[in-house]
């Protein structure tokens, strides 16, 4: 099998500045923390720039994502949205996604959106949705609801309840294995 390498793109919206190096960091750590947890996968990650997000121009880039994503369901291409959790993209996520705390994956896991942040862990909970990983709480339980107490794909996924480094129960490693094995090249 021919290994696929993932584009994954982000960008801030209306951030202060050190909100945006704070994402910048998480988002480029998680190859390093997939590796370590033997998850061996090429993730070029690049910063797509503010200038293709204003008002303009960012309806032309949403609507060819969702035409994209909406064609290539296991497309490798990934983008990740930062933004403040009063920003109307968020308020819209959390209005259709009542459990939505620090941030909501849509498209068919090849958008994710991020408004909470402090905890790079919430970070990489939402860039791991886009990689195939799963919940580990639902509404009755706020979890982790799997084999593994610090689980980063827990309700609250913070340094305290998931410790320094990524970790991820068996399920999830098995469901972003089996992700990766289905992603095209679109």
């Amino acid at each position: 099998m021919q290994k696929t390498e993932i584009d994954l793109y982000y960008t801030t919206l209306d951030l202060e500045p050190e909100y945006r190096d704070f994402f910048g960091k998480a988002v480029k750590g998680i190859q390093e923390e997939l590796k370590r947890i033997g998850i061996d996968q090429e993730i070029q990650v690049e910063r797509v720039g503010d200038d293709l997000l204003d008002r303009g121009k960012s309806v032309a880039l949403i609507s060819w994502l969702n035409f994209m994503f909406t064609k290539y369901p296991f497309c490798r291409t990934k983008f990740v949205l930062a933004c403040d959790e009063k920003h109307p993209l968020a308020k819209n996520a959390r209005s259709k996604q009542s459990n939505a705390k620090c941030g909501a994956t849509i498209r068919q896991g090849t958008i994710s959106l991020i408004y909470k942040f402090g905890h790079r862990h919430a970070v990489w909970h939402e860039i791991l949705h886009l990689l195939g990983a799963d919940d580990c709480y639902d509404d009755r339980d706020p979890g982790p609801t799997c084999d593994r107490e610090k689980c980063v794909m827990q309700w609250e996924p913070t340094e305290e309840n998931c410790g320094s480094d990524l970790v991820l129960c068996e399920t999830n490693i098995g469901l972003i294995k089996e992700h990766l094995g289905q992603l095209s090249f679109a």
